[in-house]
């Protein structure tokens, strides 16, 4: 996803250097913002397609193309996009739309002026009761928190409504933060009600994957032994 607005205006701040927001995969597709885009599109959307002949659309799950500002998943098409895995037939059937796009995995929504805003990946959306509420959403209001250094929001199971959101912090200078606090700070910042954690974990360090991204699998499962150690489950 994009660099969250906090973080930008951060690094704008401290280096006091010029700055752009992108995306890019392994696969090809690749956005970028431009030098010129004014502050809330270089803070808040990935830019446009590097690559002007590749194109980006956003599609329901009925494989229907969606008008701008409505939200799906991100699939794009071109030279830039590559033409499939090798020999790998039965995963190249589930990575591409039936007319060649290629699913990036990513939720996305692309605005009038055609600069695109990741809103979650597919596998990272938290279904309450529902109710889609996309992870990355939680955490980018997390982190506007003047105390939290780092958020990574996840589905923990519940009986009534299949999974609510829980939010595992990590806080400045080891700050103790309780829930009411930061149901508070959210909510005074308007927050969706959607978007508001019905528990929090405070953590010293996160869990990394190999690639050294936050492992969300590693929270799902401390979550879940948490809650069976509770008698909630």
């Amino acid at each position: 996803s994009h660099s969250p607005a906090e973080l930008v205006k951060k690094l704008k701040t401290k280096l006091g250097c010029q700055y752009v927001n992108g995306f890019g995969m392994c696969e090809g597709p690749v956005t970028q913002t431009r030098l010129y885009d004014p502050d809330p599109v270089i803070e808040n959307t990935i830019g446009i397609p590097c690559c002007p002949y590749d194109d980006f659309k956003i599609m329901d799950e009925e494989g229907n193309i969606l008008p701008p500002g409505k939200e799906g998943e991100l699939v794009a098409k071109g030279p830039g996009v590559f033409t499939g895995y090798l020999k790998a037939e039965a995963e190249n059937a589930k990575a591409f739309t039936s007319d060649g796009y290629f699913r990036t995995g990513d939720m996305a929504k692309i605005n009038e002026q055609g600069n695109i805003i990741i809103t979650g990946r597919i596998k990272d959306i938290i279904i309450r009761g529902g109710e889609n509420i996309s992870a990355v959403e939680v955490e980018e209001a997390l982190v506007r928190h003047p105390d939290i250094e780092q958020a990574s929001a996840v589905g923990m199971p519940d009986k009534e409504m299949g999974e609510r959101v829980c939010a595992f912090i990590k806080t400045k200078d080891g700050k103790k933060l309780s829930l009411e606090e930061v149901v508070d700070f959210l909510k005074r910042d308007k927050v969706s009600v959607l978007l508001i954690p019905e528990r929090i974990e405070l953590i010293d360090n996160f869990p990394l994957t190999k690639a050294e991204k936050i492992d969300k699998k590693v929270l799902r499962e401390m979550i879940k032994i948490k809650l069976q150690q509770e008698g909630k489950l």
